[in-house]
């Protein structure tokens, strides 16, 4: 299992990992994406950028729509490992969302209008080099979604995975930052998700 240290404080100038793992390319188009995370007592934060270099794909520009099917960064979060839910944030370059809580792929409840408002959520599109996504998870609004405290320390790990793709995009494509190993594309697999440990 793929594991980083998140540092404390704010986002690091450097990215913190890569993604860059295309299991299921067949047209040898894989952007190598860039994470960032930090911690401090009260949030995790998180950006995300993507070097398209092309016109960026944007359908959807109200939350809850597909926004995976234009180009989309996205993050998967299990803040208590494998013994609850995870939550999946997707982002287009609109800063239309989609998040889900549940335990697999099916039966997900959209918690999109109750987290969102928390996170600060803003994306940036940069000419020529790509764009990007950035937010904070308030560890009070995971113990509320949750019903239990949720208040990690150094040392702390949690479950994650991130992502890079484009459903409808001119190329469509699929990275992710820890391998999935699985026949077809299914980002909803949090047995292949990696591991953060705050620092």
């Amino acid at each position: 299992m793929k594991t980083l240290t998140v540092p404390y404080g704010a986002l690091p100038c450097k990215p913190v990992g890569y993604i860059d793992n295309y299991a299921w390319d067949t047209a040898g188009y894989c952007p190598k994406g860039e994470l960032y995370l930090s911690h401090d007592e009260k949030y995790l934060y998180i950006k995300l950028f993507a070097p398209i270099t092309e016109a960026l794909t944007i359908l959807t520009t109200a939350d809850g729509g597909p926004v995976w099917e234009d180009n989309c960064l996205e993050f998967f979060f299990a803040p208590f490992g494998k013994e609850a839910d995870y939550l999946n944030i997707e982002c287009n370059p609109a800063a239309a969302m989609v998040i889900g809580k549940g335990n697999g792929r099916h039966d997900r409840q959209s918690v999109v209008e109750t987290l969102k408002p928390q996170m600060n959520v803003a994306t940036r599109i940069l000419p020529g080099k790509g764009w990007e996504a950035s937010y904070a998870i308030p560890f009070a609004a995971i113990s509320a979604l949750y019903g239990k405290d949720y208040t990690p320390k150094k040392g702390d790990t949690f479950d994650f995975n991130a992502y890079l793709c484009g459903e409808k995009t001119p190329v469509m494509h699929f990275g992710s930052w820890s391998p999935i190993e699985t026949e077809c594309p299914d980002f909803h697999r949090p047995e292949f998700f990696g591991t953060g440990e705050l620092g």
